[in-house]
């Protein structure tokens, strides 16, 4: 008998030992989420096959009261060019790496540094979700979950060395991205830049938006309606260069 307890005393201590093991083992929960989130858009072995996308459609400038058309090319990693052709105006923005230059109407093109280079980056950076949660160069933080136009949404909190810290909303059900923020600090002067996205569509396999509405603080800048999207389309090294 007592050598029979001693056995079921060693059994429980080794059941309990391993049990906590595989707690200290276990994934965090943010990465739980952005693994759901990998997966809602179509896989890990999918999405790191990504290397360029070309959007063009439509889009309205509610500050500028104009319209026209949005054509986008994105390189990874940290290329993008845009450009935006409206009735009235014309701007053209390119990033490359840590660089970046602006041209608008008819004034030639020009380097920007400071506020308007982190906004290029920050437009790269939440366009590159959820292939930037493959390099691992986040550091992540799960939030409080909150509500996103009256949807459950979990949010994790994004730091990089590179752009401006982010907020990323995954859809409770769906585990795709419905808004990013991103927050801006210059001096004593803070900020938020917004982007939320619709109409998820299948391109080859990979979910993408195909709305997307911008906003500065509480206010609606621009709103995009995709028409066309091409992956992995040969891109000119010229295209972001100045």
């Amino acid at each position: 008998m007592r050598g029979a307890l001693l056995l079921i005393g060693v059994f429980l201590v080794v059941t309990a030992s391993a049990a906590i093991g595989e707690e200290k083992g276990a994934p965090a929960p943010e990465r739980l989420l952005v693994a759901e989130c990998i997966k809602a858009y179509g896989g890990e072995q999918a999405l790191r096959k990504v290397r360029t996308v070309f959007a063009t459609g439509h889009i309205e400038a509610f500050m500028q009261g104009d319209e026209g058309t949005s054509t986008r090319y994105f390189q990874r990693p940290g290329k993008l060019r845009a450009e935006l052709t409206y009735k009235r105006s014309a701007e053209t923005r390119i990033l490359n790496g840590s660089r970046g230059w602006r041209r608008s109407d008819d004034r030639p093109m020009a380097e920007v540094i400071g506020p308007p280079l982190l906004g290029m980056v920050y437009q790269y950076k939440y366009l590159d979700l959820p292939y930037g949660f493959l390099d691992n160069n986040y550091k992540i933080t799960l939030l409080p979950p909150e509500t996103v136009h009256g949807e459950a949404a979990d949010v994790l909190s994004l730091s990089d060395a590179e752009g401006p810290p982010m907020r990323v909303y995954l859809d409770a059900k769906t585990h795709l991205i419905v808004r990013v923020v991103g927050i801006f600090s210059f001096g004593n002067v803070g900020t938020e830049l917004a982007a939320e996205f619709f109409d998820y569509r299948s391109v080859e396999g990979i979910r993408f938006p195909f709305r997307i509405i911008n906003y500065g603080g509480d206010k609606k800048i621009a709103e995009t309606r995709i028409k066309e999207i091409r992956l992995n389309q040969e891109m000119r090294d010229a295209l972001f260069q100045p």
